[in-house]
């Protein structure tokens, strides 16, 4: 078993159980960095901004709350722009931080 940072997450990484839900996001975690890839690429911003509100939603409940904030801050600037090429940077930006956010945690799967 991976040795967890207790300061990554805000589940306790001494109990068994708390860390199946770590395990448990983390496994699916590439998956979900590969499907906000592919719907960013596409352009398909609506969808984008579900897999960001689920992502918001979700993360903190498995002890991912710096996922779930950033999510939030990308999911609240898809809700609120119209799209314009200055908001369209600010969105990249954004998700950029959600990726790195999720990649952060990478480590920890073939640890």
């Amino acid at each position: 078993m991976p040795q967890y940072d207790q300061a990554q997450f805000s589940l306790d990484v001494t109990d068994e159980d708390d860390i199946e839900l770590i395990e448990m996001f983390l496994e699916e975690l590439p998956s979900r960095i590969d499907t906000l890839r592919s719907v960013a690429e596409a352009g398909d911003f609506s969808h984008l901004n579900r897999l960001a509100h689920q992502l918001k939603g979700a993360a903190p409940g498995f002890g991912f709350d710096p996922i779930g904030t950033t999510a939030g801050i990308l999911e609240e600037r898809l809700k609120t722009s119209n799209l314009e090429m200055v908001e369209l940077e600010q969105i990249q930006d954004e998700f950029d931080a959600l990726l790195t956010e999720c990649n952060s945690y990478l480590k920890y799967i073939d640890s």
